[in-house]
């Protein structure tokens, strides 16, 4: 009966530390996949802003067209992310 209880706390042992290491190389496949493939495209990720003002020479990047136009970010506007090939 000891045997029995040993070698199924071994199997178990093993069996969780083979799916950790799987889960781990699961994620690190995906993580190379998403970054190939926006090489690939060329896209890059910008910060930008939904909530500008006019400055004098200033310039933001406003978010829904992801490019720079003359302005700033208001006080209140939190960061936001375009992408922009």
């Amino acid at each position: 009966m000891m045997t029995l209880a040993a070698v199924t706390v071994g199997a178990f042992t093993g069996y969780k530390t083979l799916e950790k290491k799987a889960s781990t190389s699961d994620l690190l496949l995906t993580e190379n996949i998403e970054a190939l493939s926006s090489e690939e495209n060329g896209s890059k990720t910008y910060v930008c802003y939904n909530s500008i003002t006019s400055k004098d020479g200033n310039m933001v990047r406003y978010c829904p067209t992801c490019t720079y136009v003359p302005g700033t970010d208001t006080w209140y506007a939190p960061e936001h992310t375009c992408t922009k090939k």
